[in-house]
């Protein structure tokens, strides 16, 4: 018996020119929980490549950018700028992360991957490609429910490698919760400072993570926090009387968040004059501007943030439908 041959899908390949901060970073939750190490900056690049990633996208796409854009955006410096690119690299190759899904199978399954599958370098193009690790589509495309996206501006200006970290964790719960709570022991987990003998006094865990992260966050992203430590209402003699910690999330009323810039058709001097003078000239203009801007977002930005440019097209049309009517 002959087997059909399954369809392979078409890898999608994008020439990236720079990362844009209202692009939207969106994870699988258990994606974002999963236990891994990397460093300010390892982070800055794996998740500004995430936020490249379109709703569209079928399989993991793999990404051309051009090396001293990258070599900037990542701050390195010196003559050694380009090496230490290419070690950077070569570490997001390396390194695993570990992610844990008591959904497979109604059993426990645990996988350990890497996050590139491969970073590849063209001299002669002053170019590298980036290709993720094929295990990880499952949290990254074709995503429902059980999901998060944020904005990468809310990442980006953030110093502190555990910021990253808790942000993205408690920007799960933004808005649906106020308040979430983690026994001590399942944050140092998650924040993988469980075997740092530093953190082993919770003071140094309140100095040195939970109060420089909850400044950053608050100073750059989208959502405002604050940390309590609570202790344990039965405990013993010589244990740390903290059991809980508790973070209380709202909305940042400082943050702006970045808007895609809308393309302008050109005009006239004749028309531009024209629409100074007929209403429905300017509403004609203003329903057009608003379909280039819908267009120019698709796929880069929140359902929320593109339901939201849709109705305001759809006010424009009734306003029109409006004005043609009353004359």
């Amino acid at each position: 018996m002959i087997e059909e041959k399954k369809e392979k899908s078409v890898v999608r390949k994008a020439s990236v020119k720079k990362f844009e901060d209202y692009n939207q970073v969106t994870q699988d939750n258990l994606l974002i929980k999963s236990r891994y190490r990397l460093s300010t900056r390892e982070q800055k690049l794996m998740l500004s490549l995430l936020s490249e990633i379109k709703k569209t996208d079928v399989t993991l796409p793999i990404f051309e950018m051009n090396t001293n854009y990258l070599i900037d955006y990542l701050g390195l410096k010196g003559v050694d700028a380009y090496k230490s690119l290419k070690q950077l690299t070569e570490r997001l190759k390396e390194k695993g992360l570990t992610i844990r899904d008591k959904t497979k199978d109604k059993e426990e399954h645990e996988l350990q991957t890497n996050w590139l599958a491969s970073a590849e370098y063209f001299k002669s193009k002053n170019c590298v490609e980036f290709e993720f690790s094929e295990k990880l589509m499952p949290y990254l495309i074709g995503l429902v429910g059980n999901f998060t996206s944020f904005q990468l501006k809310s990442l980006m200006r953030l110093k502190n490698k555990y910021a990253f970290k808790i942000y993205m964790i408690l920007r799960r719960w933004h808005p649906h919760k106020g308040e979430v709570d983690f026994s001590l022991k399942e944050l140092k987990k998650l924040l993988m400072i469980d075997r740092k003998k530093a953190y082993k006094e919770v003071s140094n865990i309140r100095v040195k993570i939970l109060q420089p992260v909850r400044d950053e966050i608050n100073k750059y992203t989208d959502i405002k926090i604050n940390v309590e430590l609570l202790e344990k209402t039965n405990r013993y003699v010589g244990r740390s009387p903290i059991d809980t910690v508790r973070f209380t999330i709202q909305e940042n009323p400082d943050y702006i968040p970045a808007t895609p810039p809308s393309k302008e058709l050109p005009f006239s001097d004749d028309e531009k004059a024209a629409l100074k003078k007929s209403p429905s000239q300017k509403f004609a203009h203003d329903i057009q501007q608003q379909e280039l801007l819908i267009r120019n977002i698709d796929g880069k930005v929140s359902d929320d943030e593109a339901s939201l440019q849709k109705l305001k097209l759809e006010q424009l049309k009734l306003e029109f439908e409006s004005l043609k009517k009353s004359n």
